[in-house]
């Protein structure tokens, strides 16, 4: 306590320095470190910037959000402190007495030299969101004084959620959101969904992302073998983004890499159920009690920056696949294919084994006698769904007895 009242009399004005304009994870880590300063006490400004410019906030923002608008300013003049969260890390020029990174987030494990160098030469500290982060810091150079600060998510508290038209969604619903980088690993979360389910299912996977250089989303789902999939390619409003946690069963995150995840953070809140990598920086909130954790495998990452020395993690595309079986408790298999209307009664053997226990199996279509609804079960089918066998039928009773018992009772 003593401590912040020293630093409060040293520093007065602070000027935070980023996008904060958008629905951008940044942009929210931004204005919501600005409000909470402001609260503190402290005389707050905000700059807009990224890592290759200055730019004009988006206006319609600014006045739906008025606390924003007034914290707003367009001028750099010196303040005691400014601090940075921008992309790519620009350090240089920074008009404080203090100069700082605040949350900051990093995912491989190698990191750019230059900045590395820039970091110890032009800032006098920084905060980062995750122990993950700090090591890798740490591991590639950083010598300034460094303190994790995790990511607060009480800002969704305050959120109402509005209702808006995405088309048509199934009774079960995965969500994944982030920017759709190749790190985020959408591939992989697209190819084992398109296994583990077929377009009979009813299930739906919602995919909130953006348009951006790196993001080739429309051309991953360009293929004919997926479930059904709803894709938001477009900046939304928090209120929009709370409802689409609202309305989802689990969100799933098979990163490569991960400096937080707020995304996950603020499911778990929701208290949906998440699925994620097992490394990275969200591993200061997930365990094996609040997530599904998946297995993976160090592999070189592939990213522009081609740092020779960096790693990421490869999701076990198998376990991933099993994760999504475990987020349905009730999973139906339909023997007939509803777009071609083909059978096929080996469906439930294939499928079957891949599913973990506890979870309530349907066989669906092409139950027609006691033998067969015997050799379902006998696979592991739980119940059944029979429909076109009982409308041919004059008794239906009878036609009931005689399925279930295998004769006339």
């Amino acid at each position: 306590r003593n401590e912040k009242e020293v630093l409060r009399k040293k520093i007065n004005s602070i000027r935070i320095e980023g996008p904060f304009d958008s629905s951008y994870s940044l942009a929210i880590l931004n204005r919501e470190t600005a409000k909470a300063l402001k609260k503190l006490g402290y005389n707050v400004s905000l700059y807009s910037t990224e890592g290759f410019g200055d730019f004009e906030p988006n206006k319609d923002f600014l006045n739906k959000n008025p606390q924003i608008k007034a914290l707003y300013t367009k001028t750099q003049k010196k303040v005691d402190l400014v601090s940075r969260n921008l992309y790519p890390p620009r350090v240089e020029g920074m008009n404080g007495n203090i100069k700082m990174l605040h949350h900051y987030a990093w995912e491989e494990s190698g990191f750019v030299d230059e900045w590395a160098e820039n970091f110890n030469k032009h800032l006098d500290c920084m905060s980062v969101l995750s122990t993950h982060v700090k090591k890798i810091m740490i591991d590639n150079g950083e010598k300034i004084p460094m303190k994790v600060s995790g990511c607060g998510v009480e800002h969704l508290q305050e959120i109402k959620p509005t209702p808006f038209d995405i088309g048509r969604l199934n009774s079960f619903k995965f969500l994944h959101i982030s920017s759709c980088f190749p790190r985020k690993g959408i591939d992989i979360l697209i190819d084992a969904y398109a296994k583990a389910f077929n377009k009979n299912d009813d299930v739906s996977l919602i995919i909130k992302t953006f348009p951006n250089p790196h993001n080739n989303i429309e051309e991953l789902l360009n293929r004919d073998d997926l479930p059904h999939v709803v894709l938001i390619n477009e900046d939304i409003d928090a209120q929009k983004l709370k409802w689409l946690y609202k309305i989802s069963d689990v969100l799933v995150a098979p990163s490569r890499a991960e400096g937080f995840g707020l995304p996950v953070a603020e499911a778990l809140l929701e208290d949906m159920g998440v699925i994620v990598t097992n490394w990275g920086g969200w591993l200061d909130f997930c365990d094996e009690e609040s997530a599904w954790l998946l297995d993976f495998t160090f592999e070189k990452a592939k990213t522009h920056f081609n740092l020779y020395n960096s790693v990421w993690a490869e999701v076990d595309k198998e376990d991933l696949i099993k994760s999504i079986f475990a987020g349905a408790n009730i999973i139906g298999i339909n023997h007939r294919n509803l777009d071609t209307f083909e059978m096929d009664m080996k469906l439930c053997e294939k499928l079957i084994p891949l599913i973990p226990n506890g979870k309530i199996i349907v066989a669906e279509s092409g139950i027609n006698d006691h033998e067969t609804l015997q050799e379902l079960s006998k696979m592991g089918a739980d119940a059944f769904l029979v429909g076109e066998h009982f409308m041919r039928q004059d008794d239906i009773t009878k036609a009931l007895k005689a399925l279930k018992y295998g004769e006339e009772r």
